[in-house]
This record gives C-alpha cells, sequence and structure tokens, in this order.
C-alpha cells in the first residue's frame, strides 16, 4: 500500500506559508439551490514548497486556487498567507492561467513588464529582472518579438515571467500548460520546475495531469469529487531539480500510483 498522508494529518505540516482552514464555497444557481464547490478544505503550504492540487473536473481545484489568491471569497472557513487573513488579492503573489492573456500588440519585454505597470511600478527599475527572467527561460533574443510570433510554448514562459517580475513570495499556477501540445507540455514541466526552485517561490499548480502533477511537486493533494474536500495528500520523495528521466523512477510510479489509488477510493475515476 503506498505511503500517503491522510486529509486528518494535515495539521502536521509546521510553518505554513499558506493556511486553508475549513473552507467551503457555494454558489448561487438559477435554480435557487447552492452548488457547494468546496466543503471543509483544510490544507498548509510549508515556505518554499511546491505543492500540485488535483482531481476530477469540478471539484473546486480551480476555485481554491482562486480563494487563495484573493480572487474568490470563501462562503465559510478563512485562508492566511504569511500570517495574514486573506481579503483581496494578495499583493506578494504571482499567478498564471491557462490562457497566457499576452497582449498582441506589445512586445514581449512589454508584456512582462505590465506587471509593473498595473502596480504603479517604476519600469525602468524592472528592465533587468524581466531580462534575467527571460534568459532564464530561454527567450532573451526575443525580447522585441510579439505574441504572434512565438509559439504556445513559449508564450507559456512569458506568461510566467511576467508572474514572477515583482520576485512573488507565493506562485500559483491554474492549468497554465493545458492549451500546448504533449511535448512541449514535458518539457515545461521540467523548465518550470526548475525556475521555481531557482526563485525559491512557494508554488501551488492545480491541474488535471496525475504525472505533471507528480513529476513538478513536493506533495501532491488529492481532492475528492463536488463538494471538492481533501482526500489525502501524497509525498513525492525525489531531489529537484528533476529531469525527464524521473518520469521512469519507482519513486515517481509509486507516487503516481497512489494518487490514483486516492481517487479511485473517492469517486474520481469512473469504474
Amino acid at each position: 500500500m503506498p505511503t500517503v498522508t491522510p486529509a486528518a494529518d494535515r495539521s502536521a505540516m509546521s510553518q505554513a506559508q499558506v493556511s486553508v482552514r475549513d473552507v467551503g464555497k457555494s454558489f448561487a444557481s438559477r435554480s435557487g439551490v447552492a452548488v457547494v464547490a468546496l466543503e471543509q478544505v483544510s490544507l498548509e503550504i510549508p515556505p518554499g514548497a511546491f505543492i500540485s492540487v488535483v482531481g476530477p473536473s469540478g471539484c473546486g481545484k480551480s476555485t481554491l486556487l482562486l480563494a487563495v489568491a484573493g480572487l474568490e471569497r470563501p462562503t465559510s472557513g478563512s485562508i492566511w498567507v504569511e500570517g495574514e487573513e486573506v481579503k483581496g488579492p494578495f499583493p506578494r503573489m504571482g499567478i498564471a492561467f491557462q490562457r497566457d492573456s499576452l497582449l498582441e500588440w506589445r512586445t514581449v519585454l512589454d508584456n512582462i513588464l505590465l506587471q509593473a505597470d498595473l502596480r504603479g511600478r517604476a519600469r525602468s527599475s524592472h528592465i533587468e529582472r524581466a531580462q534575467h527572467l527571460l534568459h532564464m527561460v530561454g527567450l532573451e533574443p526575443f525580447a522585441s518579438h510579439y505574441p504572434r510570433e512565438l509559439s504556445g510554448g513559449m508564450r507559456q514562459r512569458v506568461a510566467l515571467c511576467r508572474a514572477l517580475l515583482h520576485e512573488p513570495t507565493l506562485l500559483l499556477l491554474d492549468e497554465p500548460f493545458g492549451a500546448v501540445d504533449a511535448l512541449t507540455r514535458e518539457q515545461l514541466n521540467v523548465d518550470v520546475s526548475s525556475i521555481c526552485q531557482v526563485s525559491d517561490v512557494t508554488t501551488m499548480l492545480v491541474t488535471h495531469d496525475i504525472n505533471e502533477a507528480v513529476f513538478m511537486a513536493d506533495r501532491v493533494v488529492v481532492m475528492t469529487s463536488r463538494p471538492g474536500t481533501v482526500a489525502g495528500i501524497v509525498e513525492v520523495d525525489a531531489p529537484k531539480p528533476r529531469s525527464h528521466g524521473f518520469r521512469t523512477d519507482p519513486e515517481f510510479l509509486r507516487a503516481a500510483s497512489a494518487v490514483r489509488e486516492l481517487l479511485e477510493a473517492t469517486g474520481g475515476f469512473t469504474r
């Protein structure tokens, strides 16, 4: 039987940077009956950790991420980041979504500097940082190009640079690789995981892909079908950075199997 940290033991995680406490979230429907997306979700994320959240479609994974970001208000419970209760968008946060949302009329460099513009910061003081990020993702020669001149994977790298420009302490990734082809997705798994490690940023990734969740994370949070709650947490005990070969490593196979077993046990798969 794979080693799994049960949901009941999650309080054992110490020195949490993110603390989700008995969070519930309901949405009104046209019929007047509330749709319960999340129910009593509790989760602790230590500083510098990379956490993946995986679960069946509609289980509230993205809703949970948006609540941590301060873009959705929980119906019940509370969320704390760095000792502060989240009441609105967390200023030291970076976020990237499945759609890169690049502005087609701005160059790659200007798209990254948009982060500074929106925060009312001087662009001149962030240019060096933007160029360094482009170097890290291998796009330095494309600084003056426009988004239409880039591949899907390149566009996602630019979106990641934009999310990291202001040196956030928390990075939230909501299905950021869902729109690219399989080979590009695997390469982005390697690249983004390495960048997050170098940046020492606490990261929360929402994904439907079990292999991606295991490859990138220190811990995989497995959620139940709606209403979503934490079924268990699978530890991935392997050093970083990880290469493509990790996908055939016994620890990868063990952890992926443990995630699948949890999903099967809690209704995540249809038998």
